[in-house]
């Protein structure tokens, strides 16, 4: 089996882009494997999966302690403003 390899900016982002949470990469590793076309994983393929990433967030990490959280207004505010993912409270309401 051939092994990806991360192109260094690719990795950069990556890191970058999940504030360097480790869940958030393994989703991002997750995502990049199903979907990475070539052998070396690009800047480009991160961009293409970061919706994937975002979305899978916004459900299974971020959906599940915001919903427990809402029982306590001020665990809730805490979460809007401190998570590295800008959106997951519009995509957990649909907005």
């Amino acid at each position: 089996m051939c092994w990806p390899r991360f192109q260094e900016n690719a990795a950069r982002q990556v890191v970058r882009e999940s504030a360097g949470y480790p869940y958030f990469i393994q989703e991002y590793g997750l995502e990049l494997w199903n979907e990475a076309e070539a052998s070396s994983i690009s800047s480009a393929d991160v961009e293409a999966v970061r919706e994937i990433v975002t979305d899978s967030l916004a459900r299974n990490f971020f959906g599940t302690r915001f919903q427990l959280a809402t029982d306590v207004p001020l665990c809730a505010e805490y979460l809007r403003d401190n998570h590295p993912i800008t959106s997951f409270e519009d995509q957990i309401d649909g907005r």
